[in-house]
């Protein structure tokens, strides 16, 4: 007598090498026919409800994954949260965005977050679109051309703040001059359109350096290390007059 073929155990294996091998479709096509059956034993019933619970998370993870670049798609998410309307924004930087001008003025009016907006502001910096885009923001509004922009970090201001935290810190605490880099750029960022001029790169250094440095250590130490690398505020030793 030939064994039987497709008894449960077979059937559950086989259910487990799909989900292994990522074959989602295929597992939760086998697990719902066994579903649909007039009766299936308990414990069958419990693993195969485990085993679909697993596919439809697995799913679900694959359609995160999965990047929609269709203008239909783009726009769906923008009409969505932050987290799916900076997938837009991915979208945005894996296409040409000449193709798709009022998709992106669109993107700038759906946007609420200013880090999103400047982060869009950059992209199209970096196309050099030659559009011209708006977005208000606290109750400012902004027009501007992309290619005639420049980038933050190629900045003369922010190149100058670079060059100031580097020499007060880059000898003694390599780590603060990372955290202060990080500011830094972030900060540049968040201007845009508007770019950071050289004769404000010390006060934005400065402030940098106070913010972190506090966040560290004690302002009494934050004043000595300002005697120490001779660092001025307007004119006056820093905190002292």
């Amino acid at each position: 007598m030939k064994p039987v073929k497709n008894t449960y155990d077979d059937i559950l294996n086989e259910i487990d090498g799909l989900l292994n091998q990522g074959q989602i479709g295929d597992a939760l096509r086998l697990i719902e026919e066994e579903l649909a059956m007039p009766y299936v034993p308990p414990t069958v019933e419990a693993k195969l409800l485990q085993f679909k619970t697993i596919a439809m998370t697995a799913k679900k993870m694959n359609e995160e994954i999965h990047l929609d670049m269709s203008e239909d798609g783009i726009l769906s998410y923008l009409n969505q949260d932050e987290l799916h309307q900076l997938r837009a924004l991915e979208a945005f930087s894996s296409m040409n965005m000449r193709n798709v001008l009022k998709l992106v003025q669109t993107a700038f009016d759906k946007i609420d977050s200013r880090l999103l907006k400047c982060l869009l502001v950059k992209l199209t910096i970096e196309q050099a679109l030659t559009e011209t885009f708006s977005f208000s923001d606290e109750g400012l509004r902004y027009e501007f051309i992309p290619a005639s922009l420049t980038l933050p970090e190629a900045s003369e201001g922010m190149i100058l703040a670079k060059a100031t935290l580097r020499k007060w810190l880059e000898d003694d605490d390599p780590s603060m001059l990372k955290l202060c880099l990080d500011q830094l750029e972030l900060e540049c960022l968040l201007k845009l359109p508007q770019s950071l001029d050289e004769d404000e790169a010390f006060d934005l250094a400065y402030g940098i350096l106070k913010t972190v440095f506090l966040m560290l250590s004690t302002e009494k130490e934050f004043k000595k290390f300002c005697v120490d690398k001779g660092i001025r505020e307007n004119g006056h030793l820093a905190l002292f007059n």
